[in-house]
């Protein structure tokens, strides 16, 4: 009798078309949910074709779940968990087993438990390019045109986004606040209590988020680079985490290669054109 091995079946089911079910629970931070659910407007993933208007955090969860999809899953079903304020209870959630996968993309360098995997890369070594966001009314800062004028403004971070933290420790900001909160961030911004943030750029036609209804704008002519690579991640403690990375790495290949991953960055804002030619800012490592 020839012997199959469970990967040669796997690939047999999925290249038919035979595992077509899938239940998947992702786990994604609450403001990150919030943007998802105004941006999808009640629209099925399967007919998002464009990622203008989101960001990348958004952008992200849309393409885990097509990945899924493409992946070998067309009829996967996807459940959120909520009342997840960071980064770290995301993380600890899916490596407790009490979510399938990260809604969107980790640092590398945060991973360090054996009860997860990691898929591969969305985000490559040197890809991360962010803004200096600071309040339109801040003429100070927006006037900066160099490391040694970020130096003399003040900057609100959290030590729990380690290449954020380490990248403003690096460029010796001196005055940098550790706040955990997202919202106490952008309150601190508001009421003129630190000068800046870091931000990813966006798709909107002056760079500008607004978070909270408060409006902050880059500095013009200057980014940071922030190295490190970044991906999915997924629970072995399920019993579905094999179908599920199997699927996302099938489904991130393919959008890698037809070119859908780098063209969801560039709609989105992440990938940005206009501060091409900004003087790129990294720390002397």
């Amino acid at each position: 009798m020839t012997k199959v091995s469970f990967l040669s079946v796997y690939v047999i089911m999925v290249c038919s078309g035979l595992l077509t079910g899938l239940d998947v629970a992702v786990a994604v931070q609450d403001r990150v949910l919030d943007r998802y659910v105004l941006f999808i407007d009640q629209r099925n993933v399967h007919d998002i074709t464009s990622f203008m208007g989101s960001d990348r955090d958004v952008a992200e969860m849309i393409l885990l779940q097509k990945a899924i999809i493409l992946g070998g899953f067309p009829n996967a079903t996807f459940s959120f968990i909520e009342n997840l304020p960071s980064v770290l209870r995301v993380i600890s959630v899916v490596e407790s087993g009490h979510a399938d996968v990260s809604g969107t993309s980790i640092w590398k360098e945060s991973l360090h438990d054996i009860n997860i995997e990691q898929t591969l890369n969305l985000i490559e070594d040197n890809q991360f390019e962010v803004g200096v966001y600071v309040s339109p009314l801040n003429s100070k800062a927006l006037s900066v045109l160099s490391i040694e004028g970020l130096r003399e403004l003040s900057f609100v971070s959290s030590s729990q986004w380690i290449i954020d933290w380490e990248t403003l420790t690096e460029l010796r900001i001196e005055r940098l606040e550790d706040i955990t909160s997202w919202e106490s961030m952008v309150h601190m911004i508001q009421h003129g209590r630190v000068d800046a943030l870091l931000a990813p750029f966006q798709s909107s036609a002056d760079l500008s988020m607004a978070p909270y209804g408060f409006k902050m704008v880059p500095i013009p002519g200057i980014k940071i680079g922030l190295s490190g690579q970044r991906c999915l991640i997924v629970s072995r403690r399920r019993s579905n985490s094999r179908d599920i990375l199997h699927a996302l790495n099938r489904g991130l290949a393919i959008m890698k290669k037809d070119g859908t991953l780098s063209r969801a960055y560039r709609e989105c804002g992440f990938f940005n054109d206009r501060v091409v030619d900004w003087t790129l800012i990294v720390p002397e490592r």
